[in-house]
């Protein structure tokens, strides 16, 4: 009757070390949710895998650039609508004067929208100049009172602006391109100028073409007749600075429904191909968790095995 071997005892040794090795590899893959450890594991899937990962990062990269770009065009919105609150209090004030035939006041409330428009347009974004075009190290409004507008000529021949006169282009994704808010230029000029003009006839200087409401002279108190037709024939240009203001916020806001449309199209493709990365690298859990025990149960049983093995002894039979 046979009992046992050097060579059968290791041979059922070596089985036990393996079914050790298996079990933890179990253990690693519940721990760790992945069918493997690295992407050599899956074979010819590999590359198919690395390309999927790839282009998952380049997703969840744009969307994050584009939530981040939300809140400039958000800024803008701001921004916008408070000059367009200023445009408004500025057509008001012009209104009433003239309706009442009374002027005082009105330069004083006319220099202190202009220190308001000029703050906006200095605001600051992320540290950056919102309003600043592509140069956003420089503050785009050049004249921030009354004493530094009136130092400068009427456009062409002043400026009122130190920005780039133009604004970056951001891609939202691979198919998608906006031009991202605006600069100060191209949307505060004509307010700008309304009020260097108002200010400048108070000051006693006859702005460009207003040579038929002379003289130039201060507004407070009743009015003449040449000053209302002035005042009257300003309300024209106050009307087109508000129009592009309300034009340039109609504009931002279809940016800002541009950005949620491309985001919600990159949050489906993310859901997507996270989806199609999970089947190919996930593990069932469920039947891991079977798999370990099972082995478990298989590991205990060959340590018993070999330990009645090493128990047995020729005496014990003869």
């Amino acid at each position: 009757m046979r009992i046992g071997t050097f060579n059968h005892a290791d041979l059922m040794l070596q089985q036990m070390l393996r079914q050790q090795v298996e079990m933890s590899e179990t253990q690693t893959k519940i721990t760790s949710g992945k069918k493997y450890s690295d992407v050599q594991g899956f074979g010819s899937k590999s590359a198919h895998l690395v390309n999927s990962h790839s282009l998952l990062n380049q997703i969840e990269g744009f969307r994050d650039a584009n939530n981040a770009l939300k809140g400039r065009l958000s800024a803008f919105d701001t921004g916008l609508s408070e000059l367009e609150t200023i445009g408004g209090e500025l057509r008001d004030a012009i209104q009433h004067s003239r309706a009442l035939e009374n002027g005082t006041g009105l330069a004083s409330e006319v220099s202190g929208l202009l220190e308001r428009a000029a703050s906006v347009l200095n605001t600051r974004f992320e540290g950056r100049f919102l309003f600043g075009g592509t140069n956003t190290d420089t503050p785009p409004a050049q004249v921030t009172n009354e004493a530094e507008i009136l130092a400068v000529a009427e456009p062409p021949a002043g400026q009122f602006f130190g920005d780039s006169g133009r604004v970056p282009s951001v891609r939202l994704d691979e198919r998608a391109t906006i031009e991202v808010g605006v600069a100060a230029s191209q949307v505060a000029g004509d307010l700008m100028h309304s009020m260097q003009r108002i200010l400048m006839f108070a000051n006693g200087t006859l702005p460009a073409g207003a040579g038929a409401f002379a003289p130039a002279g201060s507004l407070e108190g009743q009015l003449t007749d040449e000053q209302v037709d002035f005042l009257s024939g300003e309300l024209t240009q106050v009307f087109s600075a508000i129009d592009q203001l309300q034009t340039a916020a109609t504009d931002n806001g279809l940016d800002i429904k541009a950005v949620e449309s491309v985001q919600s199209r990159l949050e489906e493709q993310t859901i997507s191909l996270t989806e199609i990365i999970s089947n190919q690298e996930d593990v069932d859990l469920a039947d891991v968790a079977t798999k370990l025990n099972q082995q478990q149960l298989t590991l205990e049983a060959s340590i018993r095995m070999i330990a009645e093995m090493r128990n047995l002894s020729i005496l014990n039979v003869l």
